[in-house]
Parts: C-alpha cells; sequence; structure tokens
C-alpha cells in the first residue's frame, strides 16, 4: 500500500490543482488507513472492503475527529480507490 499511496500522491500533486497542504492531508488520511489495516493484519488493498471501511471510519469518529475531518479522510480514500482500481 505504501507504494500506491506515494504513487497516487505524486499523480495527484502532478495535476496541480492541490496545494502542499492539501496534499499533506491526503497522506496524513491513507496513513490513518494504512495504519489501521496494519493493525487488522490486512496487507492487500484487495481485502479493503466496504465492511472494513465502515470500521475503520467508526475507530475514526471514535477518536474524537471533527465531521470535517471525518468527510475529508472519506474523500481521500475515495479518491486513491478509484484511481487505484
Amino acid at each position: 500500500m505504501e507504494r500506491a499511496v506515494a504513487q497516487y500522491l505524486d499523480w495527484r500533486g502532478q495535476s496541480g490543482r492541490l496545494s502542499e497542504q492539501s496534499l499533506r492531508s491526503y497522506d496524513s488520511d491513507l496513513r490513518a488507513l494504512r495504519d489501521y489495516l496494519r493493525r487488522r493484519d490486512i496487507t492487500d488493498l484487495d481485502h479493503v472492503d466496504l465492511e472494513v471501511l465502515r470500521s475503520w471510519l467508526w475507530h475514526q469518529a471514535g477518536e474524537g475527529l471533527s465531521a470535517r475531518t471525518l468527510r475529508r479522510r472519506v474523500s481521500s480514500v475515495r479518491g486513491f480507490s478509484t484511481w487505484a482500481y
């Protein structure tokens, strides 16, 4: 996943449509997902389904993140998954 995220962020950065802060936020969002997947021994993106993503989002909400941050994280993961598949 590390490699795919790095390629995705490079691709997003090359578009010139995102600020550096937005790219850092995307990176942070995708690292949060990666860390969650690692803790659950999920190493293959093919094993990430809607149930896993809902569980991750529930976990993120439980950490007290704002609704705005949660929406951005969902958007980051949606963009990444669309790009990856």
